[in-house]
């Protein structure tokens, strides 16, 4: 049986700032009052700030806006809109102009540096290298799982430079690897069974017949295609004893709606596999940063034009079985299909505690 628990986690502020400024609603009408924050996640030291934004009908109003707590709704001063403390936690603010009233926006303060991007080496490009990101559902009690691990080792071996594997395993919950989080039901795998690997997180991309390695193999590199694309991802982490701080950016070619996710995985993790016998378990999802309800993992929302960047910042706190050393960090960045879903464009992973840059 699966077993349940709050999981503590801040997916931090950006997701709600997007939210509030009425991104999935379209545009603004002359009756919305909305309320983003430029800066998510703050350093404790009085000096780090948040800049606070409030538009009516898309417009800056500053003069006549009262701000209140988001847990007491009790008013609070935040001088020239702009919010610092020397307090670590978690703030809510929502605000009132006239008669209207916005929603809520969030805030961390944290006592750790914040992460820092590494420098673009070519800010003028779009074209950056590409990765498809295969999901794997699976598990230490799974006795078909062995078939599904033995085709990803070889397309390991075969073809590394395609793709980037997180394992989920998601089977039994006394997995030393097990996984939390219920997200083999977004991708209906009561039906589709185990093993099951997905691509790019799109529903519509699945495979589970083990006894056609090919075709997998063939799904792969027509995704992959020249390994070019126009969404690159650079981003940042720091370990501040148990506390994870992220920072990710990602750089378009075309204008439209784009999704950040994060999630930690974690190598070297020794259990015995049905069907191998003892086994070490690599790339096993440890915690997704990037749940936005149980059926969609895909991340925080941002609108980008051609050419430009967004930021988003996760948190996470490491559980003390988890060995850092064997951590490391894939972030992703989903486009819009026609359709209307979001599916991943393209990924990076690297070692927790360090910094990837764009690849062109």
């Amino acid at each position: 049986m699966r077993r349940h628990f709050i999981h503590f986690l801040t997916v931090v502020a950006a997701a709600f700032a997007a939210a509030s400024c009425g991104i999935e609603g379209g545009e603004n009408t002359s009756t919305d009052l909305t309320i983003s924050v430029d800066s998510p996640v703050i350093r404790c030291d009085g000096q780090s700030s948040a800049k606070i934004v409030v538009k009516l009908g898309g417009t800056p109003v500053t003069e006549g806006v009262s701000f209140y707590d988001g847990t007491t709704n009790k008013p609070v001063e935040i001088p020239n809109m702009t919010f610092t403390t020397t307090t670590a936690g978690l703030y809510s603010f929502w605000a009132t102009y006239k008669t209207f009233h916005t929603d809520k926006i969030k805030i961390t303060a944290i006592e750790s540096p914040l992460p820092e991007l590494p420098a673009d080496p070519q800010p003028g490009k779009t074209s950056f290298v590409k990765k498809v990101f295969i999901t794997q559902f699976t598990g230490t009690a799974c006795g078909y799982c062995p078939k599904m691990i033995s085709i990803l080792e070889d397309m390991s071996n075969e073809t590394p430079e395609q793709f980037i594997l997180a394992a989920c395993h998601t089977f039994n919950d006394s997995d030393p690897a097990f996984l939390n989080y219920s997200i083999d039901n977004a991708f209906s795998l009561s039906d589709l069974g185990y093993p099951t690997v997905v691509l790019n997180l799109d529903k519509t991309q699945t495979f589970n017949d083990y006894t056609k390695p090919s075709q997998l193999k063939s799904m792969v590199a027509s995704d992959y295609g020249d390994g070019k694309c126009g969404v690159g991802i650079s981003a940042s982490s720091v370990v501040d004893g148990q506390n994870l701080v992220v920072k990710a950016q990602v750089k378009v070619a075309t204008s439209g709606k784009y999704r950040i996710g994060a999630w930690l995985l974690e190598d070297g993790i020794a259990a015995r596999q049905e069907g191998l016998g003892n086994t070490i378990h690599n790339n096993c999802v440890r915690d997704i940063y990037s749940k936005n309800s149980p059926k969609d993992y895909t991340g925080p929302l941002h609108i980008v034009e051609a050419g430009e960047t967004a930021v988003e910042f996760f948190m996470g706190t490491l559980d003390s079985k988890w060995v850092k050393e064997n951590c490391h960090i894939v972030v992703f960045a989903c486009a819009q299909k026609e359709n209307g879903n979001y599916v991943v464009a393209n990924v990076i992973d690297f070692p927790m505690g360090q910094s990837h840059t764009f690849a062109y």
